[in-house]
């Protein structure tokens, strides 16, 4: 299981990684834990991370998983993903500064 601590010092939303997948649409019921489940079996993760708001602290319902190996992707975005009945929206993430 991926640490907090770990994942602050791994990665952040904001970097640009080549095995990095953002995931949109996920139901506010959906833990972190659901999802590094659901992605873990398509290879090691280095990094899950669902967004909360600070305020409220509840789900954004996005959120980005990184593998140590970009190989995975493929078969992510390949598959259908459903969450609490709902499929949700997987692409590779793109940096702010590049996104358009």
């Amino acid at each position: 299981k991926i640490i907090l601590n770990q994942i602050k010092k791994m990665a952040s939303p904001k970097e640009n990684l080549p095995g990095k997948i953002f995931i949109g649409g996920i139901p506010p019921q959906t833990t972190q834990d659901q999802i590094q489940k659901e992605f873990d079996k398509y290879g090691e993760l280095i990094d899950c991370v669902l967004m909360h708001d600070k305020m409220t602290g509840k789900s954004r319902g996005f959120g980005f998983v990184t593998y140590k190996d970009s190989g995975a992707l493929d078969d992510v975005l390949r598959d259908k993903h459903i969450f609490d009945g709902k499929e949700v929206d997987c692409k590779r993430a793109v940096p702010k500064d590049q996104y358009e």
